[in-house]
């Protein structure tokens, strides 16, 4: 665990980096927006230097943009290279391949969180074995933390509640379903959590304009890395309509530095959009609402 305590986090330039593995999944949930790119698995030569140069950009690499982490068929190796260069990872699944052996590498020491998506369907098998690989991880990872999360509030309550049922029944603890349609967070245990949340419309060049101001977190403190390289500046961004640069090519910090990038940094320090997609994104507007900042 040595090892781990060097990845502790200080602060850095960013707080967030989403390296995308792969943009293929094992599922089709109604509320993920798919891809219109081509099917795409990341390099590992790409994401061993990705690795390499977020480490001292990011407090935490999120191993997604869009797809299904844990299907990279080079995914034990992968975070080799995360827990070599000191990288801190997090990951969110949808929590059916824990009974893969690509899930054994979660176990790795170089995650500070899992987050599964439960919202996604999921089956009592599927969540039996959910609850297994959480056991599991609190008793080989000191230090992880482990979130369920339900982010499908005022949807499929009855399927809700039997799941939260079961996790009742396997830990001894006790679910509180929220009554109202809004983000709520339960400790259930001393690293496992319940998250609740609506969902919430993904960004898209065909929805229609919002209007300013505009505040976001997109370059800010976070950016992404797509599987195929190209480098974007918000975790929503599923069809990569913001093109900031192509990792293959520069180093994230003079892409994530460059005229595009500043020029995104000013624009919402103005409360202004700069970009097409940004302009047709209302989840600035329900998460950031009365944020912006002129300073």
């Amino acid at each position: 665990m040595a090892q781990r305590k060097e990845m502790v986090n200080r602060r850095k330039a960013f707080r967030a980096a989403y390296l995308e593995l792969t943009n293929v999944c094992n599922g089709n949930c109604a509320f993920c927006p798919g891809t219109t790119r081509e099917p795409c698995f990341m390099d590992p030569f790409l994401f061993r230097r990705l690795a390499k140069e977020t480490a001292p950009l990011a407090e935490i690499a999120y191993l997604h943009v869009m797809g299904e982490a844990l299907l990279h068929p080079e995914f034990p190796s992968l975070m080799e290279t995360a827990l070599e260069h000191h990288l801190m990872t997090g990951l969110t699944t949808n929590g059916t391949l824990f009974d893969t052996p690509n899930a054994e590498a979660l176990f790795c020491g170089c995650f500070r969180q899992v987050n599964v998506s439960l919202h996604a369907g999921i089956t009592n098998e599927k969540l039996e074995q959910v609850i297994g690989f959480t056991k599991e991880a609190f008793r080989r990872v000191p230090g992880l933390y482990v979130n369920y999360r339900f982010w499908n509030i005022g949807e499929a309550e009855e399927r809700t509640k039997e799941c939260l049922a079961l996790i009742e029944d396997r830990f001894g603890v006790h679910c509180i379903y929220p009554e109202l349609p809004e983000h709520s967070s339960q400790n259930l245990l001393k690293r496992l959590y319940l998250n609740f949340d609506t969902s919430f419309t993904w960004p898209d060049l065909s929805a229609p304009p919002v209007p300013e101001p505009a505040f976001c977190h997109g370059i800010r403190n976070q950016f992404a890395v797509l599987a195929d390289g190209q480098v974007t500046a918000c975790c929503l961004d599923h069809n990569g309509d913001i093109e900031l640069g192509d990792a293959n090519q520069d180093s994230l910090w003079k892409i994530l530095s460059n005229a595009r990038s500043n020029a995104m940094r000013r624009a919402f320090q103005e409360g202004r959009a700069s970009e097409e997609l940004c302009r047709h994104c209302t989840y600035r507007v329900q998460r950031f609402s009365g944020k912006c900042s002129r300073k």
